[in-house]
């Protein structure tokens, strides 16, 4: 919230609706080298952002590829390295030409769409899962099923 407040200390809340709203606010000051560091530290800043999503979003699709959810492609474990190397690269082909091709507001439009289908698919393989298999040894269990689960999901 105070970086909210800084930022429309800068400029008007009006102009922060874009894509990039700290780079619009930054490029208001009359410090070059600060608009050049500012945006370089938010470049990279993106970098690991991206990556972390990313090599979640695989290890959610190796969970559920082991509870049978979606294909077993996607639980294939790298011998040396023991990740999901398969789910990984298959994330990697599939968003690497969306990011390097559509514009970032898009690209940041889907990486919020990609993440809630995720929450969305775990919500609903959580309502699948005890209806298919309501004796499981769980160690943890989800309350008012199916009640939380379809809440997740809308």
């Amino acid at each position: 919230m105070l970086f909210a407040h800084v930022l429309t200390g800068m400029v008007s809340y009006t102009k922060l609706g874009v894509a990039a709203p700290v780079a619009v606010a930054v490029d208001q000051t009359p410090y070059l080298w600060m608009n050049t560091l500012v945006k370089f530290g938010i470049v990279m800043g993106f970098t690991p952002v991206i990556l972390v999503m990313l090599t979640g979003q695989s290890r959610v699709f190796y969970s559920m590829s082991r509870d049978g959810l979606v294909p077993g492609i996607f639980s294939d474990i790298h011998p040396t390295f023991k990740t999901p190397w398969s789910s990984d690269l298959l994330f990697f082909v599939f968003g690497a030409p969306f990011s390097a091709f559509l514009p970032l507001s898009i690209v940041g439009h889907v990486t919020s769409i990609g993440a809630l289908f995720a929450f969305v698919i775990v919500c609903a393989g959580v309502w699948v899962m005890r209806v298919k298999n309501p004796d499981a040894a769980r160690t943890f269990k989800t309350p008012l099923v199916p009640l939380v689960p379809i809440m997740g999901i809308l």
